[in-house]
């Protein structure tokens, strides 16, 4: 039984120090590089979306139309998106044009048009955001 439960104690703690050390990171990435850089960086460790919001709203600076635009321009699906504005205090409408996402689209409730999804991050300069400081 002791075998067992030695590693997996091990594992838990050292997925727990991952998670805290992230958090670290995104403050960091962000205060250094700018919310693209530090966003980019996080999901690319496989955080979730939510999980950045959560720690995204905890820092005065970043406002809630900023992190949308920037979770768009890094390609974060709308679905995983919208879950998150309860969160950011902010509708869907407000939401699409801070993503600039075309009124023929905000009406349909289209979310994202297929030109928009970006497969590869450019830094947000495509549409214009560009949140590093």
């Amino acid at each position: 039984m002791k075998k067992i439960i030695l590693p997996l104690l091990a594992v838990l703690l050292t997925t727990s120090m991952a998670l805290a050390d992230w958090k670290e990171s995104f403050v960091s990435d962000y205060m250094k590089n700018g919310l693209n850089v530090a966003l980019i960086n996080a999901l690319a460790l496989g955080i979730s979306p939510a999980a950045i919001t959560d720690t995204a709203i905890a820092i005065d600076e970043i406002q809630a139309e900023m992190l949308v635009a920037a979770m768009c321009d890094a390609g974060v699906p709308w679905q995983d998106l919208q879950d998150s504005l309860p969160k950011l205090g902010i509708g869907r409408e407000a939401a699409m044009i801070a993503c600039d996402i075309s009124a023929e689209d905000r009406f349909s409730g289209a979310g994202y048009s297929s030109a928009r999804k970006k497969t590869d991050y450019d830094g947000g300069t495509a549409s214009g955001h560009n949140f590093n400081r």
